[in-house]
């Protein structure tokens, strides 16, 4: 096996220690449309504090994106790039 030394290993660790974080990447990952922090909360059953907090800390290490960030409410998120790739790592 060889380790690929340029992939973000620190986020990979961060991501792989939070179950809720990989559920919630997930259901991006499934959806069709921008999700919101409520749609989390159904899905997830948790408070609508957790889905926010969980879609903030995605945010911040970039493995989704955010198209209306400067809203208070109803911020629309979707995986990019970076949060399929490190899905597809760690199911591997």
């Amino acid at each position: 096996m060889t380790i690929n030394l340029s992939f973000d290993w620190k986020t990979y660790s961060w991501l792989k220690r939070g179950n809720r974080r990989i559920e919630v990447l997930k259901f991006l990952a499934k959806s069709e449309k921008p999700l919101t922090a409520t749609d989390v909360k159904k899905e997830q059953k948790v408070d609508i504090t957790q889905s926010s907090f969980t879609l903030n800390e995605l945010w911040k290490f970039k493995l989704i994106d955010c198209f209306n960030p400067e809203d208070h409410h109803g911020k629309l998120f979707v995986i990019n790039k970076k949060g399929i790739s490190m899905l597809a790592k760690l199911e591997k």
